[in-house]
């Protein structure tokens, strides 16, 4: 899974070190962290620290190389990695290729079997320009997708493309702001796209936003076939702050609608607040959900594409698609979210969420990331569906770098994945790769 994060960033691009020419494999909620620093706050007008790694002045380019093994799927496994990376305060690009070959099946041939695997050679593009001093920006990320979220995440939360073991999707994310009006965009795959998101908000006043989203899934699996699905929301904000901008809190509410299919209301609160002189921050919302009774909230979650091809309906022995659970129209009812997040500035962010979902598997997710540091780096995602009894699952994906003397440095990833079982249903896969790299030369 993953050859970049998704959540692009509205303000220049921290300077790359020389350290962040390294491939970032375990998932693609990692790349970005690790490649660009802090990303934006998916829930407009929340603030963040403005913490950027010191990284070295003007350009950055470097390549390298790195050796090692571990286990895919059980199968003993052995990992050759090539990589590059040209960097500055707008833009970055990671280049690169890794081949596997396990004792089993040889070189694995199912990572290279798709156009967008080839395009995957680019792992990350990242760029980011303002114009007028602060009136307009644009931001714009292209690679894996991970952690997808637009406005509150009532229909797109946290979407991450990358759960097959097998097989890369090369997606791409863009944000630009003129003013008071901001949109933003997200496809899933340039090679062969399915799920596209649009979002568009305007203040109306200082402290209201409003905004209109459409996202859909062109070929969503059903009985007999694929089927389009799509879901339109709107939504609005009412935010305030108190001694300049230390304390931060806002109300919303959504309201969501897949024609045919469902409707679906969201109602929160949230709020942030600074921690002391270190520029910390602390963030938390709360929110109630409630839907008619072929409706998903968060349709396009962490577990999307395990789920839209197969997932457990409310009292079903066998699994079918997320779009027939949807149709046999026994998920209304009420439901909850609540969500935590710390950053510090220099070390790194936490967060967890748990999203309730009426007669199905709630989602339990779990983000840490320490991308700041010059030695070390290190970020791990995971979304775990408590309950098992209606239908559990779990993705993880972790990584942990360090830099070593003379130019090396050592990497360990973990993941659980997925990839298609004998049934055709995915079936849960674990990889474990560990490897010694070198630069083999960069500034």
């Amino acid at each position: 899974m993953g050859k970049i994060a998704e959540r692009v960033t509205d303000r220049a691009l921290p300077r790359p070190r020389r350290f962040r020419a390294v491939r970032l494999s375990a998932a693609g909620v990692l790349a970005v962290a690790l490649v660009s620093g802090p990303r934006v706050e998916a829930w407009a007008d929340v603030p963040r620290s403005e913490d950027a790694p010191a990284g070295e002045p003007g350009r950055s380019a470097q390549a390298g190389l790195a050796v090692g093994g571990g286990a895919i799927a059980g199968d003993p496994a052995s990992a050759v990695d090539l990589h590059a990376h040209l960097g500055g305060e707008r833009y970055a690009l990671g280049l690169g290729a890794r081949l596997h070959y396990t004792a089993g099946g040889g070189f694995r041939t199912e990572e290279w079997d798709e156009l967008a695997e080839f395009i995957g050679i680019i792992r990350y593009a990242l760029y980011e320009r303002r114009a007028g001093g602060d009136r307009a920006a644009i931001s714009a990320a292209a690679g894996e997708l991970g952690d997808v979220r637009h406005g509150q995440g009532t229909v797109m939360a946290g979407y991450a493309s990358g759960l097959s073991l097998d097989h890369g999707r090369f997606g791409a994310q863009a944000r630009a702001r003129y003013d008071a009006v901001a949109a933003e965009a997200m496809i899933d795959n340039l090679a062969a796209p399915r799920i596209l998101g649009l979002r568009a908000s305007a203040k109306v006043t200082p402290q209201t936003r409003l905004g209109i989203s459409f996202h859909a899934d062109a070929r969503a699996p059903a009985a007999g076939g694929e089927a389009a699905v799509g879901i339109a929301s709107l939504d609005g904000r009412l935010s305030g702050d108190a001694k300049d901008g230390r304390y931060r809190g806002y109300l919303y509410m959504d309201a969501a609608s897949a024609a045919g299919l469902a409707a679906g209301l969201h109602a929160g609160a949230g709020g942030d607040a600074g921690l002391g002189q270190a520029g910390a921050r602390v963030a938390a919302r709360g929110e109630i959900r409630a839907g008619t009774g072929g409706y998903v909230p968060g349709w396009f979650g962490p577990l999307y594409e395990r789920d839209r091809l197969a997932m457990r309906a409310p009292g079903a022995d066998t699994a079918a698609s997320q779009l027939d659970v949807a149709r046999g129209g026994d998920l209304g009812g009420l439901a909850g979210l609540g969500e935590l997040r710390l950053s510090w500035p220099g070390i790194g962010e936490a967060g967890v969420t748990y999203a309730g979902r009426p007669a199905l598997a709630d989602h339990l997710v779990v983000r840490l990331e320490a991308p700041h540091f010059e030695d070390v780096q290190a970020a791990l995602w995971g979304v775990m569906t408590p309950g098992g009894g209606r239908g559990q699952g779990m993705a993880l994906a972790s990584e942990i770098r360090a830099e070593l003397p003379r130019r090396y440095d050592l990497s360990f990833e973990l993941a659980r994945l997925y990839r298609q079982g004998s049934e055709g249903s995915p079936a849960a896969a674990w990889k474990a790769i560990a490897t010694f790299g070198a630069a083999l030369t960069g500034r």
